[in-house]
C-alpha cells in the first residue's frame, strides 16, 4: 500500500472543517483529495462518477446525511471505503452505519493520528471504530432491528415535522403506506406515540 496513492474524497459542510481536513490530508506523501464537496447530494454522485479508494463523510451533511448515502450506496457494491465522521457516538447511529457496510467510524474529537489509522485499516479491508466507543451498548444496538431505507426516508419526514399526507407525496407512495411503515417504526422504536418517536430517534442520534 505504501507504493498506491490512496485517492480520498471529503464531504463535510463546515468550510474551515473540510480545508483543515484536507490540509492534514495532504501532508501524507501517498494521499489524494480527489474532490471536496458540502452536500450529500454532491457526495454521493462524486462517489458515483470517481470511485475514489476513501469517502470521508460527515453524518450530518445538508440535502442528505452521510447516514443516507451509505444506505444509498450499499446496494451498489461500490469499491469506495466509506468513513463515517461523526461527533456522536450514540449506538443506534453507530450500528446503522455498520449494518450497511462502512469500513469505519470515527469520532470527530479525536486526533487525526485516529483518521489516518481508520483510512488505512480501511484499505487494509479491516473495521476501525474509534477507541471512545462503547462496545457494550453497540452490541447491544446492533442486535435491534434494522431501519429499511423506506422506514428511514419516513422517519425523516416525521421529524421534519410533515403530515402523512406530504409524506406520501413525497416518496410517492400511499398515505396508509406512510402509516404502516410509521407503525413498524413505532415498534422497532419499542414506543407508543409519534411523539416519543421522534425522542427516541434524536436521542439514537437518527435524528440529527
Amino acid at each position: 500500500m505504501a507504493n498506491k496513492t490512496i485517492r480520498i474524497l471529503v464531504a463535510e459542510d463546515h468550510q474551515m472543517v473540510r480545508q483543515g481536513l484536507c490540509k492534514m490530508l495532504s501532508l501524507e506523501t501517498d494521499y489524494e483529495v480527489c474532490r471536496e464537496c458540502d452536500d450529500g447530494i454532491d457526495a454521493l454522485e462524486a462517489i458515483r462518477e470517481l470511485e475514489p479508494d476513501i469517502a470521508l463523510l460527515d453524518h450530518a451533511l445538508p440535502r442528505i446525511t452521510g447516514l443516507a448515502i451509505v444506505k444509498e450506496l450499499y446496494p451498489e457494491k461500490r469499491p469506495t471505503r466509506l468513513i463515517m465522521l461523526s461527533s456522536y457516538r450514540q449506538p443506534m447511529l453507530i450500528a446503522e452505519a455498520l449494518r450497511h457496510g462502512v469500513a469505519a467510524y470515527v469520532i470527530k474529537d479525536e486526533a487525526f493520528e485516529e483518521l489516518d489509522t481508520a483510512i488505512r485499516k480501511a484499505m487494509d479491508g479491516k473495521l476501525y471504530l474509534s477507541g471512545g466507543i462503547g462496545q457494550d451498548e453497540l452490541r447491544e444496538a446492533l442486535h435491534q432491528l434494522p431501519l429499511s431505507k423506506r422506514e428511514l426516508e419516513v422517519l425523516q419526514g416525521i421529524l421534519q415535522g410533515l403530515s402523512a399526507k406530504m409524506i406520501a407525496d413525497r416518496l410517492s407512495i400511499g398515505v396508509r403506506t406512510v402509516e404502516s411503515y410509521r407503525n413498524n417504526l413505532i415498534q422497532k422504536f419499542s414506543v407508543e406515540t409519534s411523539l416519543s418517536l421522534v425522542r427516541k430517534a434524536i436521542e439514537s442520534g437518527l435524528g440529527i
